[in-house]
């Protein structure tokens, strides 16, 4: 038997934490959600194994997301500084059905910093989820990344749409210093077990979205896709597409199978 939701919030609980640095929570084999938090303002998820085995080189993934943000919440960090232990390690959730690694929809001021998502607890195997990490319809102001010291996010090994999408009417969500498609030194790619995995695909009638200073190689599709006839008004600036994390190496092994960078929409600013 399954619980439905690993960790399920009630409305209003505030200010919560779910793990610490070294303290982390294993929350995992669900047959929903590992967390789903709503109508919840401000919280810390930190250090906590969602969708593997305890020791973080398995999956025992939970059946439709590893987490969910939703509902009017605000004022949450998923991780932190991962030197310090802050992040979290997200994989092998939903695999076969068609959830995420991370959902946001319906919430604002989303920080999601410093999480090994779908590799193992070294980065650098591959435990990928069903899809990675989706800024859906009503998430305002998320934070992908940072380029603060500990901050970014490892993203690869996902099997279905893209390692990071952005959907719906995302607003102002910002894509920064992440490792997309490699493991966490940024030198060998993540299979992606699927044969059309793009590593950010943005599809949003929104406005205020940037892609910069991320890594993005490996991907079975493009390193970027910009989808769909509403789409405007994207920053992407300085990332290194198809190499590997210092710039210094390309080739086969390293390449997105698709673009580099695929425009199928107006109105946007590329800075090389």
């Amino acid at each position: 038997n399954f619980n439905q939701h690993g960790i399920s919030s009630t409305s209003g609980m505030n200010n919560f934490k779910i793990g610490a640095p070294t303290k982390g929570n294993v929350i995992s084999g669900n047959g929903h959600s590992g967390l789903f938090i709503f109508n919840t303002n401000g919280g810390l998820i930190q250090g906590n194994r969602i969708g593997t085995s305890m020791d973080g080189l398995s999956i025992d993934g939970n059946t439709e997301f590893g987490m969910r943000i939703a509902s009017t919440s605000q004022n949450i960090t998923i991780g932190g500084d991962k030197g310090a232990g802050e992040g979290n390690l997200i994989s092998g959730n939903a695999i076969g059905g068609s959830g995420y690694a991370i959902q946001v929809d319906g919430a604002d001021n989303i920080n999601v910093y410093g999480n090994l998502i779908g590799v193992d607890k070294n980065g650098e195997n591959d435990l990928g989820n069903q899809r990675g990490i989706n800024a859906a319809t009503g998430a305002d102001f998320i934070n992908i990344g940072a380029a603060i010291t500990g901050h970014q996010n490892v993203i690869a090994g996902s099997q279905f749409i893209a390692d990071v999408y952005i959907s719906g009417n995302a607003n102002d969500v910002i894509v920064d210093s992440n490792i997309i498609g490699l493991n966490s030194t940024g030198n060998a790619k993540i299979d992606t077990d699927g044969s059309s995995v793009t590593g950010v695909l943005y599809s949003s009638s929104g406005t205020g979205t940037q892609i910069l200073n991320n890594v993005i190689s490996g991907m079975s599709a493009d390193g970027i896709y910009l989808s769909g006839t509403l789409t405007s008004n994207v920053k992407i600036t300085n990332n290194l597409i198809g190499t590997n994390s210092s710039g210094t190496a390309t080739g086969t092994a390293l390449a997105n199978l698709g673009n580099g960078i695929r425009l199928n929409a107006y109105q946007h600013q590329l800075s090389f």
